[in-house]
């Protein structure tokens, strides 16, 4: 009987954590005023340079993450040794290890290491970043392992992004009681507690199609306009962010829920209707506001997709806010060690940021590949990105194959994943987002098993 209590109580403890982990962590910002000793100024082909020392966004997240992990670790540990509970292997661990044996090998092999352990300043996505996600996602499927814990940790999840949706609208509107210097180079698009609009977007362009899901199957009136409300305001915050990565996720993955819940859909139309109208006023209340920015920016999408057809090569290296002449100045990077890379978050140490400063005509670091693919295989090396590709894989095989239950859990965690991948494509992995993306890849595979289990 102790035995029972002392597990559970473990078990209480450690969901209270992962609770942590995914919706008080994406909320930690240090909020600072700038001093003359913050910076350090120094001349660069006569173009004064800035650098900001303090990291009030990633180094803080990531830290906190690791501490919440490892206490999570010793309790199932305590677990393990005091009572008869086993972790159970999982055929998705095979790719999972294989890919963190591969950035293991990037970093003992890389000549930066200290960056490879622990990420560039203001980035930390190091191998102790890459370590924490895959442990989160480990915790996921071995914690939250009920329909009930998947409830509750939803909820969470939900008001976590619904704090962060609120602080990015007031941002787009001029409204920030926080203080950061980081807010000058973003203008009014919203970062909230993120740290960059395109974080946010990545974020968000999971968290809206999620709640999408659940606001369809909701069974009762509030709710229904619990999560309508969330719904319309993740929306607003998407366009706030002004991302165009996550506004073609989004885009792709309606696709994917239409054929998902078609049937909901069809038997709930006023719902759809009702939303649909949210939606249309809350677009165009926010594209006023800012003089049409957010339909130019969804325009640029397909005229860039025009310019990728039919432009000169000028022309369309300025594609994606110069997102082309980045990959074609990245992709000779990929022979110089196609195996295990240069190092995590070692890329602007490879990168030839002199032919980035000449196009751009400013002196300006590069320390991303613009897509999470490309950066994976210049830094971690081609084999390392094929074993994240067969992990994703097996998450998405896992998560098909019982699509067809309806479950709205584990729809919404597949659709999230699903916009989150192809947003991937034009943005990048940050500790702001990624802890959260592979929390909910994990949640997929414990619901997912669960629906599996059903059947037998």
């Amino acid at each position: 009987m102790l035995l029972n209590n002392f597990e559970e109580k473990l078990d209480l403890v450690n969901l209270g954590l992962f609770i942590l982990a995914i919706a008080a962590v994406p909320l930690i910002y240090l909020s600072y005023t700038l001093i003359p000793f913050d910076f350090a100024f120094y001349e660069l082909d006569g173009e004064t340079v800035i650098h900001i020392f303090k990291d009030t966004v990633s180094e803080p997240k990531i830290y906190t993450l690791l501490i919440i992990e490892l206490i999570m670790l010793l309790n199932i540990y305590l677990k393990i040794k005091f009572s008869q509970f086993k972790v159970k292997w999982k055929k998705v661990y095979l790719s999972l290890i294989t890919f963190l044996s591969l950035i293991f090998i990037s970093v003992l092999l890389s000549p930066y290491k200290i960056t490879a352990i622990y990420g560039k300043s203001l980035r930390s996505e190091g191998l102790l970043a890459w370590l924490a996600y895959v442990i989160i996602f480990f915790l996921a499927i071995n914690v939250v392992d009920s329909k009930k814990k998947i409830k509750k940790v939803t909820q969470y999840l939900l008001a976590s992004a619904t704090i962060i949706s609120i602080y990015g609208i007031l941002q787009y509107y001029g409204i920030d009681p926080l203080t950061d210097p980081h807010k000058i180079k973003h203008g009014f698009r919203a970062f909230s507690t993120l740290g960059n609009p395109d974080f946010a977007g990545s974020y968000i362009a999971m968290l809206f199609p999620f709640s999408f899901i659940l606001y369809f199957y909701a069974k009762n009136k509030n709710e229904v306009l619990i999560l309508g409300a969330m719904t319309t305001l993740f929306y607003g915050m998407l366009i706030a962010t002004g991302t165009r990565s996550a506004y073609l996720g989004v885009i792709v993955v309606a696709i994917l829920i239409l054929y998902l819940i078609f049937g909901e859909i069809a038997i709930k139309k006023k719902r759809l209707l009702y939303l649909l109208i949210l939606l249309i006023c809350v677009t165009f209340i926010f594209n006023v506001t800012h003089d049409s920015y957010f339909s130019k920016r969804l325009l640029s999408i397909f005229s860039d997709g025009v310019t990728l057809l039919k432009g000169n090569e000028s022309e369309i290296d300025k594609v994606g806010s110069l997102r082309m002449f980045i990959y074609k100045t990245s992709m000779p990077l990929l022979s110089k060690n196609p195996l295990f890379g240069s190092g995590p978050d070692t890329y602007h140490l490879v990168f030839p940021l002199e032919k980035y400063s000449e196009y751009v005509g400013k002196n300006q670091v590069l320390d991303k590949a613009h897509c999470e693919y490309l950066q994976m295989a210049i830094t971690m090396g081609i084999p390392a990105l094929l074993a994240y590709l067969w992990f994703l894989s097996k998450v998405l095989i896992i998560n098909f194959r019982v699509v067809i239950k309806r479950d709205k859990y584990q729809l919404a965690f597949l659709v999230a994943i699903v916009s989150y991948l192809i947003q991937a494509t034009f943005n990048i992995s940050v500790v702001s987002v990624a802890p959260v993306f592979w929390a909910i890849m994990g949640l997929s595979i414990s619901r997912s098993r669960y629906l599996r289990k059903i059947d037998n």
